[in-house]
């Protein structure tokens, strides 16, 4: 090997060293997150789950939108690409097409009787734990007396009140000051805690979807 191409080698594995540094930085040193949550989205982060903003924020306040749910989910849980075109709204060269598709073959998220998906709506909370609530193998005989322990209970809309009691029975979900806020938007913060609550606490165990389904017993 000559000298040049030493010199070249060397020159390419230190731009990659740099590289992975700067990434890893990127990775865990969000502005605008801090405490807990840091360790969260660094976790996801380095798994290219999530990403920030080209001026290095989180955002983690900023609502989430249908489609970001999806990719998230597409990302977390190593779906399939989805097949065919279901949605009037998402387009096949849409950046989240994919994810789109690949939620609903999971039956994780369904579209809109008129055929579309509204892929820019923001979500609700209850929409939310709705969504996570298909993800997650949890049984509840009593979801009344789950639902118990909160004090925002009755602004549940009826077809939230089992997947609420589902995310509360099986510790992914924590509640602020005993309530859900089940109309509030869902948040960029909200979602990846409780990824994290299945993934890091429950090693996936509970999860149905997904490459890791192969080793739950």
């Amino acid at each position: 090997m000559t000298k040049i191409v030493k010199r070249l080698v060397s020159a390419v594995l230190s731009l990659l060293l740099a590289a992975s540094v700067f990434s890893t930085a990127l990775a865990l040193d969000f502005s605008d997150v801090s405490g807990d949550l840091r360790e969260i989205v660094a976790y996801w982060s380095d798994k290219g789950v999530i990403s920030g903003y080209t001026d290095g924020t989180f955002r983690p306040d900023n609502p989430i939108t249908r489609a970001e749910i999806a990719s998230i989910f597409y990302k977390a849980l190593e779906l399939d690409p989805g097949t065919g075109k279901h949605f009037s709204d998402v387009k096949s060269t849409s950046w989240s097409f994919n994810a789109v598709e690949a939620c609903v073959k999971s039956r994780l998220i369904y579209g809109y009787g008129d055929g579309s998906f509204h892929p820019s709506a923001q979500i609700t909370r209850q929409e939310l734990v709705t969504i996570v609530s298909r993800a997650v193998r949890y049984t509840v005989q009593d979801v009344d007396s789950l639902l118990e322990r909160v004090s925002d209970r009755d602004s549940i809309s009826a077809y939230a009140r089992k997947p609420f009691a589902i995310l509360l029975g099986a510790g992914v979900l924590d509640t602020e000051g005993g309530k859900l806020r089940p109309r509030d938007y869902a948040t960029r913060s909200e979602v990846v805690s409780m990824l994290y609550n299945i993934d890091v606490d429950n090693g996936w165990k509970r999860v149905l979807l997904g490459v890791n389904t192969a080793s739950v017993t």
